[in-house]
């Protein structure tokens, strides 16, 4: 009888050991929701791997390189970057792709927004922005304010 139940014990902490290791870590749950946040703001959300082999990052240096973007359907053809100053060094070069339809620079305040944010982007009604999210909410929230400014470009 004593052996029935230490095997019965040993057979439901595998069970809930097994659900236990399936449940979100506590950094996937923060990602999880900063990218919910950005969904509710019409954004999505990539993996930017194929950038990532293209700059020559590695995901174990820094994570994951996510895209966030979103569309504007009126908007022009037109191509530019803005580098963060400093990141990606000799993979991109700082203001890499600039045509007339390119924003000030000015409109940005990298102070305010997550260290970890290296490039705005524009491919035509595509606009987004690279990160590695690092940030909180609250740096998300400014890098989605200053996509949403830049999208009038």
């Amino acid at each position: 009888m004593a052996v029935a139940i230490t095997v019965m014990v040993l057979v439901l902490l595998a069970m809930v050991g097994s659900l236990w290791w399936l449940l979100p870590s506590p950094s996937e749950r923060r990602r999880m929701k900063l990218r919910q946040q950005a969904f509710s703001q019409g954004l999505k959300v990539r993996e930017a791997r194929d950038e990532m082999a293209e700059w020559q990052i590695s995901e174990h240096e820094r994570g994951l390189l996510m895209e966030y973007y979103l569309f504007r359907d009126e908007a022009k053809n037109g191509q530019w970057d803005i580098v963060r100053p400093g990141a990606l060094t000799g993979k991109l070069e700082e203001a890499a792709l600039l045509e007339e339809s390119h924003p000030p620079q000015g409109h940005l305040d990298w102070g305010k927004l997550p260290e970890d944010l290296v490039l705005w982007r524009r491919r035509h009604q595509k606009y987004s922005f690279y990160w590695f999210e690092q940030g909180d909410a609250e740096q998300l929230q400014e890098a989605i304010n200053g996509l949403k400014q830049l999208r009038q470009y």
